[in-house]
Formats: structure tokens, C-alpha cells, sequence
């Protein structure tokens, strides 16, 4: 839990569950390529780089300034690409959504609401183009948040 400002405030379950998680037969091999695998992973970053440099997307980069793997200048680095890219660096380590799911929650919401209009719109996957009428989107974009994230499973008791 490096870089968590509240300790308390992971749900020890969490981490009991991760850790079970990363012990299951083969995973030690799976981790072992990813990571070294990450140099094919840098060798796109110029192409990376250009998509956010032409288009500019409309780009959210919520990080953990107490994050050890990913350090803040590499959130920076997105707003060098696209001026208009929003950098948020919460009081957090590397798992963000233990400890802020509603901010970054809020911090999604807000972004759909100005980027796809739609989106936040009691049926997702359509517009309003006209009074009473809906019309298809020419993108869809669906990211669905609950506020029962972190509610705990009721158990089935008949």
C-alpha cells in the first residue's frame, strides 16, 4: 500500500484478494512477460504520442502522486502531446480506485458529460437530435460506474 496517505482506508480484502490472485499456478510466468515485455510497449510510444498530437482528443489522466511504477512526470507527459489533456494526481500510491472510486467516478462522469453528451443520457446509447426523436450516435462509448463498487455481496440465505 505504498504511497496510500490512509492505510485504513484499502479495504483489507483488497489486498488479501490480490495477493491470493497473483499466486494462482502459472501467474508468476504471466507477470514475468508483461514486464518484460514492456520494451515493445515503449517502442509504440511514438505512435502514441502523434495520435494524441493530431487529433487532441478530449484526454482524462487521473494518476497516484505516490505511485512508484507510475511516476507523475509520465501523467505530465500527456499534456506535452495534447495541451488540452486534464492531469488530476490524487494523494494515492498505484491502486487509485481503492482509495478515490468516487472521485475518479465524478472525474469520468464530468468527462462523458462534455465529450459525449449522450452518454449521461437515460438511454446511453442514443442522442436526442430532435424533440422526440433518437438517433444512433456515430461513436458509442459506454462506461458504466456503480456506486455499489465496494458494497458488500449480500448473502443468499434461503
Amino acid at each position: 500500500m505504498h504511497g496510500v496517505a490512509d492505510p485504513a482506508s484499502v479495504a483489507p480484502e483488497a489486498y488479501h484478494l490480490d495477493a491470493a490472485l497473483m499466486q494462482r499456478p502459472g501467474n508468476a510466468d504471466i507477470q514475468l512477460d508483461l514486464f518484460l515485455d514492456y520494451a515493445n510497449n515503449l517502442a509504440l510510444y511514438p505512435v502514441f504520442q502523434q495520435f494524441f498530437q493530431s487529433t487532441q482528443v478530449q484526454t482524462l489522466v487521473i494518476w497516484g502522486k505516490n505511485d512508484p511504477f507510475f511516476i507523475p512526470p509520465g501523467a505530465a507527459a500527456f499534456r506535452r502531446d495534447n495541451p488540452n489533456a486534464e492531469v488530476r494526481l490524487l494523494d494515492t500510491g498505484h491502486f487509485a480506485l481503492e482509495t478515490h472510486v468516487d472521485t475518479i467516478a465524478a472525474e469520468i462522469r464530468r468527462l462523458l458529460a462534455r465529450a459525449a453528451p449522450w452518454a449521461g443520457h437515460s438511454r446511453p446509447a442514443y442522442r436526442l437530435c430532435r424533440p422526440g426523436g433518437y438517433r444512433r450516435p456515430p461513436a458509442t462509448v459506454t462506461i458504466r460506474l456503480t456506486e455499489t463498487l465496494h458494497t458488500p455481496r449480500q448473502e443468499n440465505t434461503s
